[in-house]
Parts: structure tokens; C-alpha cells; sequence
């Protein structure tokens, strides 16, 4: 199955991409309680959410207090994108 349409031939906006991985962030930070957050991205959305002054990942630490890990993954495809905890558990929702 494609990871980037999920079976069904429509991709998403890449610019709705950070809205759901922020909305993502704000149910673990709030909801779930999660104190230690990595994300795994294809590397040109890590380079999107690192770069920049101030950055989104910046942007994220103002809103949700904590600092958020990423991580460059060579083997996802372009919107894919994974939350991993302190144990590197996969946190699903």
C-alpha cells in the first residue's frame, strides 16, 4: 500500500502536512501527557521544519514548552512521518 495516499490515488498538500503533525504534537503534549517526542520525516520535511528564523521546530518550542526531536529518514516517502517516545516506542493514535 502507498504510505503517501493510503490506497486511495489522492495525496495531501504538503502544506496541510504541518498543521496535521502540529495538531498531532498538541493532542500527545496535552492530551497524552508525552514528554520526550521525536519525529521521523523524509529529510526534505526535516530540512522544512529546521530551517528558517525562526524555524517551525522553534515555533513549536514556543507553543508547546518542550523541545521536539526530528529525525531524517532516507526510506520514508515524502509525507510520511512517524512520532516515536523516549523508548523509541511508536505512539500511535
Amino acid at each position: 500500500m502507498c504510505p503517501s495516499c493510503s490506497g486511495t490515488g489522492e495525496v495531501k498538500s504538503s502544506l496541510l502536512l504541518m498543521d496535521t503533525i502540529e495538531e498531532k504534537l498538541d493532542y500527545l503534549i496535552n492530551e497524552k501527557l508525552e514528554r520526550d517526542i521525536t519525529i521521523c520525516t523524509h529529510p526534505f520535511v526535516y530540512s522544512h521544519i529546521t530551517r528558517g528564523l525562526p524555524s517551525i521546530r522553534v515555533n513549536w518550542f514556543s507553543k508547546f514548552k518542550k523541545w521536539i526531536k526530528i529525525r531524517s529518514m532516507t526510506s520514508y516517502e515524502f509525507l510520511e512521518y512517524r512520532f516515536f517516545d523516549s523508548n523509541d516506542d511508536e505512539l500511535t493514535f
